[in-house]
């Protein structure tokens, strides 16, 4: 949600910038909220990016001096901001071999190709747009808005496709991945040129009675699967990696001389609520990614101790058709004995108990 409002927020303010006359004290503010904006959003960069650049462009070619002079600067001081928050923040995380695996499919494969761009596009329209019921109107209309938008306002829409551009740039280079959350800052760009086709489509037909129905017959059309979907989930949250209740829940039961084993990719989730819970003092042991091995999770099971092992899982992965959680738990289920089975209804985060021999 903050990538959305930082998005919706460089943009507007791209906006006034060009609406309102030059101003050494506005644009002073639109630099410090440039250079800090990207501190509060990561996804952020490409936007701001692409509005440093337009903007230099734009006044070069209007050749007013001073507006050119803050343009640059803001330029200028938002990439010294974004160099210092790589090295500070983003280095590192670019280094996580974690991030890295979790995300490796969604990177733009070297070189692009059909398939993944309609895989992809299948992917954008269910999360984070919620379209997926209506791919080939979403896709003329996005098309259609893109077109229409550009006759009508060249310089906002050249940001906008500029701050695309950028993303996939990014992907190709696999430094960002282009999937589900990690696109959600993107949303404004995909609505605006939704809403820009509707209103294309209300220009084509010249009866503005029927052009009046039948864009709202469209624009009603396409709202209501998402609309619907939020207000389910604004009644029924959807927590599927809810793992706090097995936290809590092993902090009720776990017994002296137990050993708890973490699934690689709960870790994080469990490091994090550990100390919430008081489990810093608890035997446990994480698991390791063995997706290209799976025999090795089983070798990681041999070696626990016997007794008493509780099993987190969360995350879970499918890779070659093995879901990594049915594989480890199938083999145990013929080599020890299961005590109990702990779920929440609606989330994917499952915890077991077993004796092992």
């Amino acid at each position: 949600m903050g990538d959305v409002a930082v998005s919706l927020l460089i943009f507007f303010l791209f906006s006034r910038q060009l609406d309102q006359k030059i101003s050494s004290r506005r644009f002073a503010f639109f630099i410090f909220l440039n250079s800090l904006l990207i501190w509060f959003s990561h996804p952020a960069v490409f936007s701001i990016a692409a509005v440093g650049i337009i903007l230099v462009i734009y006044y070069a070619q209007e050749k007013n001096k001073k507006a050119f002079f803050f343009a640059l600067l803001n330029l200028i001081l938002s990439g010294i901001s974004a160099v210092l928050l790589y090295f500070f923040h983003l280095c590192p995380l670019s280094a996580s071999k974690f991030l890295n695996n979790f995300w490796q499919d969604s990177f733009v494969p070297i070189p692009p190709n059909m398939q993944w761009f309609l895989h992809n596009w299948e992917s954008l329209l269910e999360n984070p747009l919620g379209l997926e019921a209506f791919p080939l109107l979403v896709f003329i209309l996005l098309i259609g808005g893109m077109f229409f938008s550009w006759r009508h306002t060249r310089i906002f829409t050249s940001s906008l496709l500029l701050t695309l551009f950028f993303v996939f740039c990014a992907g190709v280079l696999q430094k960002y991945p282009l999937a589900e959350r990690m696109l959600l800052f993107a949303t404004p760009i995909f609505i605006f040129f939704l809403g820009a086709g509707i209103e294309a489509l209300y220009s084509l037909i010249k009866e503005k009675r029927l052009a009046f129905f039948l864009t709202l017959f469209v624009a009603i059309y396409i709202l209501y699967a998402p609309v619907g979907e939020s207000f389910l989930r604004f009644k029924s949250p959807l927590y599927r990696e809810h793992i706090r209740p097995s936290m809590a829940y092993i902090k009720e039961h776990f017994r002296e001389g137990d050993l708890l084993y973490v699934y690689y990719y709960a870790e994080p989730a469990f490091l994090f609520y550990q100390p919430k819970y008081h489990l810093e003092n608890i035997a446990y042991t994480s698991g390791s990614a063995h997706t290209e091995n799976p025999d090795e999770y089983l070798r990681e099971v041999d070696k626990l101790r016997s007794g008493r092992v509780w099993f987190l899982f969360t995350h879970v992965r499918e890779v070659a058709s093995i879901n990594e959680e049915d594989f480890i738990i199938n083999y145990l289920n013929q080599n020890a004995e299961k005590e109990r089975e702990y779920r929440v209804p609606g989330t994917s985060v499952s915890l077991y108990l077993y004796e092992l021999p």
